[in-house]
């Protein structure tokens, strides 16, 4: 039987155990409840897209105008 099988674990195996575990305790707490039903997932990824749109829009008229050419 492994370590794993009989609930015995090596020392140093979870080291970061704790904060993996507050990690996803943030994570359950703030982001679980914002994207609870779909429409608000479907709602934030939408804006996200819009502004990604938005973004490369500007870069596009930058390059087409010259002004990005003087950036290194």
């Amino acid at each position: 039987m492994s370590t794993a099988q009989s609930g015995v674990q090596a020392p140093g195996v979870n080291a970061g155990g704790a904060f993996f575990k507050t990690g996803n305790a943030i994570i359950d707490r703030y982001y679980v409840e914002l994207l609870h039903d779909q429409r608000t997932l479907a709602h934030v990824l939408h804006v996200i897209i819009v502004v990604v749109k938005e973004a490369l829009a500007r870069c596009r008229n930058l390059l087409r105008r010259g002004s990005l050419s003087s950036f290194p």
